[in-house]
């Protein structure tokens, strides 16, 4: 399908929902006011159908139309310097006025631990970067003819806002953290913990899938936390990662529906 001739796209068909407690949340895209993106014609899904059409989520719904297992790192990013204190609509902002289609981080945590919904899941990210092979394949087809080939391709993003080359994340930061990666490691199970990486060392995909980085993806994203990501690894994958205190509700996924009202994506 050719998104770029489309305006606009109204989701409504079950997404991967969370449940909420009283001491965290998931602040979810409407929640937060975030922008509609923009129409994209290098968008790739994580779907198997090859001639996809927007009809097929009335049919299937997202779980049914998309692939959980197309998924198979996570990148863990910092907002970095001269954002270390943004909110989750400047982000978005910054980024769609940098020919981005839409925030390129799929969750966005706070300062005060709060996790921001951003790009859906079954969108591709823009939060790597570019190889010189997909770089060219745009270059001569206008869109990623192998999208295996971009390095921004099968990776979940969480940033963290913050400028960790010169401070740590707060304890709320890491314990929401700890929580996010342990959720994603029970329900994107192709991600596995020696897949858990820091933006900065993107070329563990480029070196897996034979491509090059671009100069432009060299970065110290994200900062000095890698005793952090060592305690996101060790916690990957186990049962619970988070639990509750007494007489406060769990995190479920759930894929039942639910109607996203005016939800569109690109």
């Amino acid at each position: 399908m050719d998104f770029s001739r489309r305006e606009s796209f109204r989701l409504v068909a079950a997404l991967p929902l969370l449940a909420y407690s009283q001491d965290r949340r998931i602040i979810l895209r409407e929640e937060w006011g975030a922008r509609d993106p923009n129409p994209d014609p290098h968008s790739v899904l994580y779907t198997h159908f090859h001639d996809f059409d927007l009809s097929l989520l009335d049919i299937f719904g997202v779980m049914g139309c998309f692939d959980t297992n197309m998924l198979e790192w996570l990148a863990v990013h910092h907002s970095g310097p001269g954002a270390s204190i943004a909110t989750v609509q400047q982000i978005q902002e910054a980024h769609m006025n940098n020919d981005k289609s839409d925030i390129a981080y799929n969750w966005v945590i706070d300062r005060d631990g709060m996790i921001y919904e951003g790009r859906f899941w079954f969108v591709m990210g823009a939060a790597v970067g570019a190889s010189f092979e997909s770089r060219a394949q745009v270059e001569e087809h206008g869109r990623l003819v192998n999208p295996r080939e971009s390095p921004n391709y099968g990776v979940l993003n969480i940033c963290l806002i913050g400028d960790f080359t010169r401070s740590e994340p707060t304890v709320e930061q890491k314990d929401s953290l700890y929580w996010l990666t342990g959720f994603v490691s029970r329900h994107f199970l192709s991600i596995e913990k020696e897949r858990v990486i820091g933006h900065k060392q993107a070329y563990l995909i480029a070196q897996e899938r034979g491509v090059t980085l671009v100069p432009e993806c060299e970065t110290l994203c994200p900062g000095g936390i890698e005793g952090v990501l060592d305690e996101v690894r060790k916690r990957f994958g186990e049962e619970k990662s988070y639990k509750p205190g007494r007489d406060l509700r769990d995190y479920e996924m759930h894929f039942d529906f639910r109607e996203r009202s005016a939800i569109r994506f690109g």
